[in-house]
């Protein structure tokens, strides 16, 4: 019987273990979309990350700020050891002091009294040990640079919170680039292996009609180095493809060591690309957020023009302050029936500005001219805008355009190509023939992908610079 349930045990574990093994395989490969990879993008990347970072730097920033206007509690407590006390010098006025009482008394007569000989004589003041211990609060009544300074603090807030956005914007946009050049590549990789494979065959026939001595070497030799040349190229691919594959994970924030796939297919990607309507899509540059950027920081500007201005305002605060101290012979501060002295203070303070020679005045002066750089930077950046739309909407129609005579092109080109082999196995064409129409073919083959490229390129940038995410 324990043999049966271990013969079923053993069954079970063999009929599911490959089963696990393939989820755990599968787990460790990640999939992507376009939009999937950009969306992995904005919360992992490492730039996007930092972003994240700095609102909440901001947030505190404005909390730091509010707490100021709060009331501030600060305690403090002071022992010193007089080692040597200190000493001053007093006039003579115990010597008269004396001889008076002795006369009284008659101890002595008038005529012997000495008097004052107007010297001074040493005398120490203090104990030896003191203990102080003090509290204190205080609280703000009215700053103007604290009001304007709790502006500054929120629109600091969102000038990093559209920091952010324009960081997941380029993050998308760079994520987008790099899937680009995956998937370019790798179309790339299945036409010259497919070549490969054709070119593979043709060469071990023409060897076999070498042997038999229908042809010549130099056919054999000719279609070697067309299939070296081939491998070569798909060398050289395969490291584009390494390579665009860790600057899409790189810029997704993922491991490089991780395994990803890409789902989209390159073909989806360009008839999207032709017939999205981006060319006439209408663009506003205060949406931009470039723009918002300046916006903000005009806003900040402005702020700190205020800020200067409130200078000439005074500011107002109270406080209240308790301390208790002792003065004593010996350290015994601890014995409960030894006296501790109270002393308390409240007070109000205004403090008001009357002449600072100008620094102020000058100050306000190169706010005004810093907040008119910036309005002038507005104006710029509203013509850079516009005039980098108008841009990317052309150089995406010419690619549109160009794209469809480089398909042309290739498709003529790997129609020759394919003929050229049916003649050549034919006897009709020569291996010569065969190499010219195919290097015509890779030739034109090349151009076509990097126009596709540059088509899907130039589509990103026009969703860049409109903004479009």
């Amino acid at each position: 019987m324990k043999n049966l349930k271990l013969l079923f045990t053993s069954i079970f574990i063999l009929a599911i273990y490959p089963i696990y093994a393939q989820q755990t395989k599968t787990d460790s490969v990640l999939s992507f979309s376009l939009k999937e990879a950009q969306d992995y993008g904005e919360k992992n990347a490492y730039k996007n990350t930092n972003a994240d970072v700095d609102i909440n730097i901001a947030k505190k920033k404005v909390s730091q700020i509010t707490a100021l206007g709060f009331p501030q509690i600060n305690a403090s407590v002071k022992y010193q050891n007089y080692i040597d006390i200190p000493t001053q010098l007093m006039p003579d006025f115990l010597t008269p002091a004396v001889e008076g009482v002795l006369v009284g008394h008659g101890l002595i007569t008038p005529a012997e009294m000495t008097g004052s000989s107007g010297g001074k004589f040493p005398i120490q003041f203090g104990s030896k040990h003191n203990f102080t211990a003090d509290i204190t609060a205080s609280q703000l009544i009215f700053d103007g640079s604290y009001i304007v300074g709790l502006q500054a603090a929120k629109a600091f807030v969102e000038l990093s919170s559209n920091s952010y956005t324009k960081s997941v914007y380029e993050v998308k946009e760079s994520v987008a680039q790099a899937y680009y050049l995956v998937l370019v590549a790798q179309e790339n990789k299945s036409i010259l292996d497919s070549t490969l494979i054709n070119l593979d065959k043709i060469l071990n026939d023409t060897k076999k009609y070498l042997e038999n001595g229908f042809i010549e070497e130099t056919d054999v030799d000719q279609l070697r180095i067309l299939v070296s040349t081939i491998t070569n190229k798909l060398n050289m691919v395969d490291r584009q493809i390494e390579i665009a594959f860790n600057l899409l994970k790189f810029q997704m924030g993922i491991d490089l060591s991780r395994q990803i796939v890409l789902t989209d297919k390159l073909n989806d990607m360009i008839i999207q690309s032709v017939s999205e309507n981006l060319v006439s899509k209408e663009f506003d540059y205060k949406k931009h957020i470039d723009y918002k950027l300046l916006q903000t920081t005009e806003t900040l500007s402005m702020l700190n023009l205020k800020k200067d201005k409130f200078g000439y305002l005074p500011s107002m605060s109270c406080f209240i302050t308790t301390s208790r101290n002792a003065q004593r012979s010996e350290f015994d501060f601890f014995k409960k029936d030894k006296d501790w002295y109270k002393t308390t203070i409240f007070g109000i303070g205004l403090s008001l500005p009357i002449w600072d020679s100008g620094i102020k005045h000058f100050k306000i002066q190169q706010d005004n001219l810093e907040l008119e750089k910036t309005r002038t930077l507005q104006k710029q950046l509203q013509q850079a805008l516009e005039l980098d739309v108008q841009n990317s909407r052309s150089t995406l129609k010419t690619y549109t355009d160009q794209y469809q005579s480089d398909l042309n092109n290739m498709q003529l080109a790997k129609k020759i190509y394919n003929k050229t082999i049916i003649k050549y196995n034919e006897g009709i064409s020569t291996s010569l023939e065969l190499t010219q129409t195919y290097n015509q073919y890779l030739t034109s083959q090349g151009t076509y992908f990097g126009t596709v490229l540059e088509l899907l390129k130039s589509k990103s940038n026009l969703n860049k610079a409109l903004n479009n995410y």
